[in-house]
């Protein structure tokens, strides 16, 4: 079975309004032309009914696993974040969608910003593994100190040891500004 293809911006913009200071979506009234007459129900009525139910309401309300909002427009599984920006933009995005402070379900317009893979990963916060607590910074036995080290074109670069985890912190803190740029992210 063939992937259904992304609605237009045009067609999500139909379907449902976008506020970008809140970052909620909202179904919009639907028309008789958005539903098939069926054995049950006329076009109509089925029209009448979805727009009791839902219209004007909060659209992707629930997250997935991974705390993004989510849901589905005529059948195709779609994140809130990149319905905005396709609503906004009046196209989908070429890459993925950043959530500049890193909280998944703030869909609000300034927070959201267009990344690739690499500076997506860079704004990352610190692993939920991570023995220091500190993105970027890790206990090294062998030395018996801290290491700061960050990933610079996929490769690790090591950016020294200190004697405590707020040094190695700094460290890791002064190399994403050079390294990562407005991308960096050091909590």
């Amino acid at each position: 079975m063939a992937n259904k293809p992304l609605p237009t911006p045009e067609v999500l913009r139909q379907l449902m309004t976008y506020d970008p200071e809140t970052g909620k979506l909202f179904w919009a009234q639907r028309g008789a032309e958005w539903f098939t007459d069926g054995t049950r129900h006329t076009a109509e009525v089925q029209a009448r009914i979805w727009n009791t139910k839902y219209a004007d309401k909060e659209a992707f309300t629930p997250t997935n696993g991974t705390s993004y909002h989510t849901g589905a427009v005529l059948g195709k599984m779609l994140l809130a974040h990149r319905i905005a920006w396709a609503i906004t933009h009046g196209r989908w995005p070429d890459h993925f969608i950043d959530h500049i402070n890193g909280v998944r379900s703030d869909n609000r317009l300034a927070n959201l910003r267009e990344a690739t893979n690499a500076q997506n990963v860079r704004n990352r916060g610190v692993q939920k593994d991570s023995v220091s607590g500190v993105k970027g910074v890790r206990f090294d036995r062998r030395h018996g100190r801290w290491q700061a080290r960050i990933t610079v074109h996929r490769k690790q670069k090591h950016l020294g040891y200190y004697d405590t985890p707020e040094a190695a912190a700094a460290a890791y803190a002064e190399g994403a500004r050079r390294y990562h740029g407005e991308f960096a992210r050091t909590a």
